[in-house]
C-alpha cells in the first residue's frame, strides 16, 4: 500500500498513465531508510512562523529532526506525517529516547554520535519495550549483511540511509580527487589547502563524470530527488552546476564551526555533545523541555494531505505548517 501512496505522490499531478519507469523505480526506492537526519534549518522555520504558544504543527516525519526540535516552540501537538515507514520508524525510536533515558548522556550517545557498542544493549533494554509492534519490527529486521537495523546505532549511524551511502561514496569520489573534505570543513577561508581543495571540487563537478552521474536519474534516488523535482532543479542550468552551487551555499554561507549541516555534508556526524553546532533537539540546554514535551509527538503513516483535513477539521484555528518537503512529496 506504501509503495502505491509513493508513487502516487511521486506522479503529483499526472495521470497513472503517464506514469514513467523512473517514477516506479522511485516510489520502490524510497521505501528504504533514505535521511538519517534532515536538511531543512528548524530555526529559521520557527524564525518565520512566529508561531504562537499552543499551535498544532503538520509536518514531513523525514528524519525526525525537525518534528522535534519543533517542539522549541511549545506547540499543543505535532503530527508527523510521511509515506515512509522507515522514517516514521526513526522518529518514534527518537521519541522512544526521549520518554527512556533520564540523562542527556544517554540521549547523547544513541543519537547524537550513533556509534557506541553500548547502543545495542540501550535498545534492547530501554527502547525497544517502549516501541510499537511495527518499529519493533522494522528496528529488529535484519538487512542484506544479516545484522539487525538497530545495530547501526553501533557503528556510525549516520553513515546509513541511502543518503548516508551516496555521501559516503562521494567522500570516496574525493579522496581520489585529492580534495581534502577536513580542510573544507575545519580550514580557514584563505587557508592554502582550503582553497586548492575547493578549485578540485569545482572541476570533479564539472567533469564528465558529474554530467553523467546527474543525466542519469536513477543514481539521484539516494539524494531523496524524485524525477518531477529533477527536472525542475535542471530547468535553468545543467544539474551538475546547480547541486555545486548548492553545495558551495552549504559549506560556505556560514562559519563551520557553527554549521552542523556541512558537518554532516562533510564527516557524516555532530560535533558534539553540547549546545554549539548541533540541531535543537539534540542540544544539551534543550533535553529536559523536550523530554517534558515528548507526549505531545504523534506520528502518522500516508500523505500530509489527509492529515491536514483532519486537523483541520478537529482544531479549532489550528495553526498547521507543513514543511518544505511537502510540496514534492
Amino acid at each position: 500500500m506504501h509503495t502505491q501512496l509513493i508513487a502516487d505522490a511521486v506522479r503529483n499531478t499526472r495521470d497513472r498513465k503517464e506514469s514513467t519507469v523512473w517514477d516506479r523505480l522511485f516510489a520502490l526506492w524510497f521505501r528504504r531508510l533514505v535521511y538519517t537526519q534532515i536538511w531543512e534549518d528548524p530555526e529559521a522555520d520557527l524564525s518565520a512562523l512566529q508561531l504562537p504558544l499552543g499551535s498544532t504543527i503538520v509536518t514531513i516525519s523525514s528524519g525526525g529532526c525537525n518534528a522535534l526540535s519543533y517542539l522549541k516552540a511549545r506547540p499543543a501537538q505535532i503530527y508527523a506525517v510521511d509515506l515512509n515507514k522507515a522514517h516514521l520508524s526513526l522518529l518514534k525510536l527518537k521519541v522512544a529516547g526521549l520518554r527512556a533515558f533520564s540523562s542527556y548522556a544517554e540521549f547523547w550517545q544513541f543519537f547524537g554520535e550513533g556509534a557506541s557498542v553500548a547502543n545495542a544493549e540501550l535498545y534492547r533494554d530501554r527502547l525497544w519495550p517502549m516501541l510499537d509492534a511495527d518499529s519493533r519490527a522494522y528496528w529488529d529486521q535484519r538487512d542484506l549483511f544479516g545484522r539487525p537495523r538497530h545495530t547501526y546505532f553501533t557503528n556510525g549511524f549516520y553513515r546509513h540511509g541511502m543518503l548516508g551511502r551516496f555521501i559516503g561514496l562521494a567522500h570516496l569520489l574525493a579522496k581520489f580527487a585529492r580534495i581534502d573534505l577536513s580542510a573544507l570543513l575545519n580550514g580557514k577561508t584563505d587557508a592554502p589547502e582550503r582553497i586548492r581543495s575547493l578549485d578540485r571540487l569545482e572541476r570533479v563537478f564539472h567533469s564528465p563524470l558529474a554530467r553523467f552521474i546527474t543525466a542519469t536519474p536513477a543514481l539521484l534516488f539516494s539524494l531523496g530527488i524524485p524525477p518531477q523535482q529533477r527536472a525542475l532543479l535542471k530547468a535553468d542550468a545543467p544539474l551538475n552546476q546547480v547541486l555545486y552551487e548548492r553545495l558551495l551555499r552549504l559549506i560556505n554561507a556560514h562559519p563551520n564551526e557553527i554549521n552542523y549541516f556541512a558537518w554532516q555534508a562533510l564527516s557524516r556526524s555532530y560535533p558534539g555533545p553540547g549546545d554549539r553546532c548541533l540541531p535543537p533537539y539534540l542540544q544539551r540546554c534543550q533535553f529536559a523541555r523536550k523530554r517534558h514535551r515528548s507526549n505531545r509527538q504523534q506520528q502518522n503513516p500516508g500523505h500530509l494531505s489527509h492529515c491536514r483535513r483532519g486537523v483541520s477539521a478537529g482544531a479549532d484555528g489550528a495553526r498547521v505548517f507543513a514543511a518544505r518537503l511537502a510540496a514534492r512529496r
